[in-house]
């Protein structure tokens, strides 16, 4: 996206001779009039050339759809009645979950806190079900934390773990450095 981004811009500031340009935005009317063909008609003239002003538009548009739907949540996801935080951008900070929530393989229970990071990763929220990250196995109902790389920080292990020669005990917190290293948990005896 980042090089179709580039690409748009490219042709904005040099005009309509950028070969490159053109093949990647007929590219993209094809695919875009594939899934939706009544739109087809918009973007060809008369004679049925291509309009590349019209091109341009609905792949910046879309664009702008795929990077604003995929990165972060919104108050949607957020209980009735309670309390919201974002961040100075508008983008959402925490709330207490109206709904399980989903972001990757990862599921957030009900009615539990979530916090993000700016870019809308999970900073934090307690699990509905186990789940294994980083090779890390983490059981539900506990809270699970990241870093802002995606890994864990800390989690409430579902079974035993050894981690840097220590076993660590199942259904206690684990809290690792970002490396991956032990920081601390409850050694099993």
């Amino acid at each position: 996206m980042k090089k179709r981004s580039g690409l748009i811009k490219k042709y904005l500031l040099h005009g309509s001779d950028s070969r490159q340009t053109n093949s990647i935005l007929r590219t993209e009317y094809q695919l875009f009039t594939e899934y939706i063909p009544f739109v087809s008609s918009f973007f060809k003239d008369k004679a049925g050339a291509l309009r590349t002003p019209q091109l341009i538009l609905i792949s910046f548009l879309l664009s702008l759809f795929v990077v604003t739907w995929s990165s972060a949540a919104d108050k949607s996801i957020c209980a009735p009645d309670t309390t919201v935080a974002y961040y100075s951008d508008g983008s959402l900070r925490s709330c207490t979950l109206n709904d399980i929530y989903e972001q990757g393989n990862l599921k957030c229970a009900a009615n539990a806190d979530i916090s993000f990071y700016p870019d809308g990763k999970i900073i934090s929220c307690v699990l509905y079900e186990d789940i294994t990250v980083n090779g890390i196995p983490c059981g539900d109902k506990g809270r699970i934390s990241f870093y802002p790389s995606g890994k864990v920080e800390r989690c409430t292990l579902d079974k035993s773990l050894v981690i840097d020669g220590v076993k660590c005990m199942p259904d206690q917190p684990v809290t690792l450095f970002e490396n991956g290293r032990l920081a601390s948990c409850e050694e099993a005896p």
